[in-house]
């Protein structure tokens, strides 16, 4: 296996698949104009101290290229409503009261109606780019519940639970009644979580504290773009069967827990996906939400064993693919397979660092070809 071939391979893939920090800035703008629309006076939870932020791939900085351009992207929220109780309204309360304000702010800016879903409000927000928004209603956890949340968790991650919620979920049995009985979610504690293990390899608390202080879609750690690589390679191979794929959060905590601090993308990639596990064989797999040890990410395959099978599937083709990376005679090999298994363009120049002329010539000897191999992701934070 020639290490520097596979290594510019992943470079290459990676700067293909990259997504450009306008795109996360305009994703911060729309979600803002939303909590303005919250926060403006005579608003119906303007006194309820709304907070509207970013969860899943755009607060991790783990955003996926569509294959498909006219696609968009999907752009995951929670709206937690901070002076508020969990007993002070059921869910669907809390649900339609989001709802209506949300209702209203789409009919104040010409947009299509939102379409409620289980727990959260649908809005398509389209101009030059479309963002695909799910607004999910949220109200502080309570201090009991984090305390039971605290004694179940890893010692280690056992912080990240203060900033858990209570959210909305028209499937739940307590949807309509008041209680304090109400479904879990903590996308600022898991986002935290992720960051501390994309952190891993910085030991100097200085650097660190330098890093915490800007975007996660600042940072790009070798974690984070393989996470990436890991699932523009999913939404590849179930592109006409995306039911049944693996889902992201799965993805980006297996991917997590089994990064091993590696400094650069190849090593961690390869690293990364030698470590993914299998569940074949295992009577009922448990994929833990770090941050609420409550929640099994992999709760459906009991009922879905078809999501197992293509988990397994996945995880067999997704080694092939990776191990290929860089072991090519040829340029054109070497286009074929990031198109077939990435969906990516191979840039002519990227080509000549991956397949050198020499090596396709068969001569007796092949220059060496430095590789530039950045410091990432805080190298220029002095």
């Amino acid at each position: 296996m020639n290490v520097q071939k596979q290594r510019a391979a992943a470079n290459a893939l990676a700067e293909s698949l990259k997504i450009p920090a306008s795109l996360y800035l305009q994703a911060i703008e729309r979600y803002e104009r939303i909590s303005e629309h919250l926060e403006r006076d005579g608003g119906a939870v303007a006194h309820l101290d709304p907070l509207i932020y970013s969860q899943g791939s755009f607060q991790l900085g783990t955003v996926v290229r569509p294959i498909d351009k006219d696609e968009g992207y999907d752009l995951d929220l929670a709206c937690e409503l901070q002076a508020r109780n969990k007993t002070d309204q059921s869910q669907q309360e809390l649900k339609e009261l989001i709802g209506d304000e949300v209702k209203a702010y789409a009919k104040q800016h010409g947009m299509q109606e939102p379409e409620e879903k289980s727990r959260c409000w649908h809005l398509d927000y389209r101009d030059d780019v479309t963002f695909h928004m799910d607004i999910v209603p949220a109200v502080p956890e309570d201090e009991a519940t984090k305390h039971q949340l605290r004694a179940r968790a890893n010692p280690e991650w056992a912080r990240f639970v203060d900033t858990a919620v209570a959210i909305t979920d028209w499937n739940d049995e307590n949807y309509s009644v008041r209680t304090d009985d109400l479904p879990k979610s903590n996308p600022k504690g898991y986002a935290d979580w992720f960051r501390t293990q994309a952190a891993r390899r910085y030991t100097d608390l200085v650097e660190l504290r330098k890093a915490e202080q800007i975007p996660s879609y600042e940072w790009d750690t070798p974690l984070q773009t393989a996470v990436q690589i890991l699932k523009r390679h999913r939404d590849v191979m179930f592109e006409k069967n995306s039911d049944d794929a693996p889902i992201s959060i799965i993805i980006t905590t297996l991917a997590a827990h089994a990064y091993e601090a590696e400094a650069d993308l190849r090593d961690a990639l390869v690293g990364i996906v030698d470590r993914l596990p299998s569940f074949d064989g295992i009577a009922e797999p448990r994929i833990e939400n770090p941050v609420n040890p409550e929640e099994n990410f992999a709760d459906k395959w009991e009922s879905k064993p078809e999501r197992r099978r293509a988990y397994e599937a996945w995880l067999k083709r997704v080694r092939e693919d990776v191990a290929e990376l860089g072991q090519y005679l040829t340029k054109a090999a070497a286009g074929q397979h990031f198109n077939e298994a990435f969906r990516s363009t191979l840039k002519s120049e990227s080509a000549d660092r991956i397949v050198p002329a020499a090596t396709v010539a068969a001569t007796a000897t092949a220059p060496h070809i430095p590789l530039r191999n950045e410091p990432k992701p805080w190298a220029n934070l002095g």
